[in-house]
């Protein structure tokens, strides 16, 4: 799934709707597809030390957790 395909998944856009698909610039890694703001935002899951990440700055053990994470 590429990053138009996900935003046609995503659109009408609704305000927290979201999708984890295989990122396709980075084999191997994920990324979180996310409506905010009425536009489709794309973040890139990166795998460091064990742990999932967007930023570098937070940490979660799973991605689960890091979807409530991006919620808050």
């Amino acid at each position: 799934l590429d990053r138009e395909d996900a935003e046609s998944l995503l659109i009408p856009v609704q305000e927290g709707l979201f999708l984890v698909r295989e990122s396709t610039s980075f084999p191997g890694d994920y990324t979180l597809c996310v409506c905010c703001n009425w536009r489709v935002e794309h973040y890139h899951i990166m795998y460091k030390e064990n742990k999932l990440t967007i930023d570098d700055e937070e940490f979660f053990e799973n991605l689960t957790q890091l979807i409530e994470g991006m919620r808050n």
